[in-house]
């Protein structure tokens, strides 16, 4: 169920995990909030924010790469915009 509203709620470039999880969240809660919870902190875990973060970095690089900055340019301006 959380799967299926994710793929009507996707955001382009975004893990689907991230509204996918929150929706299990949501609706185990329904049931039991400890089990919500326990899932929940699971999550966390599997959503570590630092791969979020590496890859909006990535992405933001290549775009300031793409606007004419250095790679090494790029990649600073993208650690201050996405900061760990």
């Amino acid at each position: 169920m959380a799967f299926d509203y994710e793929l009507k709620h996707r955001i382009e470039h975004q893990d689907c995990r991230i509204i996918a999880f929150k929706k299990q969240e949501e609706l185990l809660e329904q049931i039991n909030k400890e089990w919500a919870d326990t899932l929940k902190l699971k999550h966390e875990k599997l959503l570590a924010p630092t791969e979020e973060i590496k890859r909006l970095r990535k992405d933001y690089t290549e775009l300031l790469e793409s606007q004419g900055l250095t790679s090494w340019e790029a990649w600073l301006k993208a650690c201050e915009k996405y900061p760990a």
